[in-house]
């Protein structure tokens, strides 16, 4: 569970440092086995769908159940595809995400690639962990995270906030939720 002061002193570190995170989430064992997104602020909730199964022109949400929230696998182009059908891909469509089908042109278009730079990777002793924790997820190329504000509606992409904390993602192996 993230307290408060915890989430502040988070947003005072990002504002002072003026950077959004220091490290990209680590994906050594999970890369293929696939991992869920759930907002830093919101324990319990996961990026997901209100409805399933999960298709084309579905909406992300970030207040969805287990049930139906997908794992997800972030390659290294960088894009966030589902794991149960890899041609979905996380899409920034009118600054709203949704699923979307991989292209078929051989070129992922820029809408469905992501820069995700997290705060933290690794444990106080120093080892690697699984995912990342108060990662932002950033169209990438561009200065726009993806916001957790209103859970129930297709997750935005607006303006990134150097002390917002709605940005914030935690990645975690598969069916986990928090580290």
């Amino acid at each position: 569970m993230v307290s408060l002061f915890t989430i502040v002193s988070v947003a005072l570190t990002l504002t002072t440092s003026g950077v959004f995170g220091q490290c990209p989430p680590n994906l050594t064992g999970i890369a293929t086995s696939g991992v869920s997104i759930q907002p830093s602020l919101s324990e319990g909730f996961l990026w997901g769908s209100e409805t399933t199964p999960i298709v084309a022109g579905l909406a992300v949400t970030g207040q969805s159940s287990r049930g139906n929230s997908p794992t997800f696998i972030i390659t290294p182009d960088p894009v966030i595809n589902t794991t149960f059908t890899i041609s979905l891909l996380v899409t920034n469509i009118g600054n709203q995400l949704f699923y979307q089908p991989a292209s078929t042109t051989g070129t992922t278009p820029a809408n469905q690639l992501w820069d995700i730079s997290c705060l933290t990777c690794a444990t106080p002793e120093g080892q690697a962990i699984p995912g990342g924790s108060f990662c932002s997820v950033q169209a990438h190329g561009t200065d726009n995270c993806v916001q957790n504000d209103d859970p129930t509606e297709p997750l935005p992409v607006t303006t990134c906030i150097a002390d917002g904390v709605s940005q914030f993602v935690d990645i975690n192996p598969g069916d986990e939720v928090g580290f």
